[in-house]
């Protein structure tokens, strides 16, 4: 019977090749060591391995069936067009701020020319002590 090279098994097993190669140092999986520095791993040997070695729960990763994959390969699509409208989406908020912003700065200096500037009491003005001023103590000291 023909022994498989590390991707074969690999590909058989549905694990990955470092796991294989981890195995074999490790001694948990027995392969031969050809003359070109690959593996030459025995049936037999690659499925006492994945018994012994199963992770608890369920086997270990089977390759996906064609049904299986046609639907991995879709729904990768469907995440990349996702990525896609999301990232328009980003887009479209980010000029969507800019412009509020240009609008508020635009309104800003508008009211600044057309409003005026807030004028600061001075201290005999008869604003300065008024009702707010009456409410919180204090007198007014125009002449009274």
């Amino acid at each position: 019977m023909p022994k498989l090279t590390l991707g074969q098994a690999s590909k058989e097993g549905g694990v990955s090749k470092p796991t294989l190669s981890k195995a074999i140092k490790d001694g948990r999986l027995s392969a031969e060591r050809q003359d070109d520095g690959s593996y030459a791993i025995d049936r037999s040997e690659l499925a006492r391995y994945l018994e012994a070695f199963r992770p608890k729960g369920g086997s270990v990763n089977p390759r996906p069936t064609p049904e299986e994959n046609g639907a991995l390969q879709a729904l990768k699509r469907e995440n990349e067009l996702l990525r896609e409208i999301l990232e328009r989406e980003r887009a479209d908020r980010l000029d969507e701020r800019r412009r509020a912003e240009a609008e508020i700065e635009h309104l800003r200096r508008i009211s600044e020319r057309l409003l005026p500037a807030p004028r600061k009491a001075a201290e005999g003005d008869q604003d300065a002590g008024g009702r707010l001023g009456s409410l919180i103590g204090r007198k007014r000291t125009s002449g009274l």
